[in-house]
């Protein structure tokens, strides 16, 4: 049964911007001249997991030479391309006005680096909108599928996870913030197609359909 939560905490990449789109894209072109049997296919495996899990996912697939430090300067690479190009996500900005009107509480937990949560909060108005915003550096790089982004968010909120709803968009990032004994929403959009969402407890298409869950008035679409 889906309860009313007291906090909202979103994932970054896919559900506030549009990264997702762009990460296969840029990780295609490098990957396929770095990596001899890398096929597209494996890009579903790399969805919503860490620098440090997407290295140790590569070297152990398809037997990477880069040591960890040489595979992040790459990431930052790849990553500069991605954010250049990344857009927000349809809504956003009026889920998270609707969210501060209301004083529900909303935080950000993602994989990614404090320097590109920075760059996204930045580059975008959104820094306002959170309470707090968490990187898998806070938690000793331990990122999705392990809870212990989602479980750090709930501490820096003061509040248990149990009262939090994550809104994610890939199969680790549910995986993560289910293991914490959080509620999930699946984000279901056109760049995740090739994820297993089923395990969330609903999936939503669109960002404002998180309102009717809260009791919400449904505010006009136009951000």
């Amino acid at each position: 049964m889906i309860q009313i939560p007291q906090a909202i905490i979103f994932d970054m990449d896919g559900v506030l911007i549009d990264s997702e789109h762009w990460w296969p894209i840029i990780e295609h072109t490098y990957y396929s001249k770095l990596f001899r049997g890398w096929k597209q296919s494996h890009l579903h495996n790399l969805m919503g997991k860490s620098a440090k899990d997407i290295h140790a996912y590569l070297c152990n697939t398809l037997a990477c030479s880069l040591v960890y430090d040489e595979y992040l300067a790459l990431y930052r690479t790849m990553a500069d391309e991605v954010y250049a190009h990344a857009r927000l996500m349809p809504n956003v900005l009026m889920v998270l006005k609707t969210l501060k009107r209301h004083t529900i509480p909303t935080a950000l937990a993602s994989s990614a680096t404090r320097e590109i949560i920075s760059t996204v909060l930045h580059r975008f108005p959104l820094r306002p909108y959170f309470a707090a915003a968490v990187s898998a550096e806070d938690v000793a790089m331990r990122g999705k599928p392990a809870p212990d982004i989602y479980l750090y968010t709930a501490q820096r909120l003061n509040i248990t996870p149990q009262e939090c709803l994550a809104i994610e968009d890939s199969a680790h990032g549910i995986t993560a913030a289910k293991s914490a004994r959080m509620q999930v929403f699946a984000y279901q959009t056109p760049y995740n197609k090739t994820q297993r969402l089923n395990h969330a407890d609903k999936i939503i298409t669109n960002l404002m359909d998180i309102f009717a869950f809260l009791n919400l008035s449904h505010p006009s679409r136009q951000q």
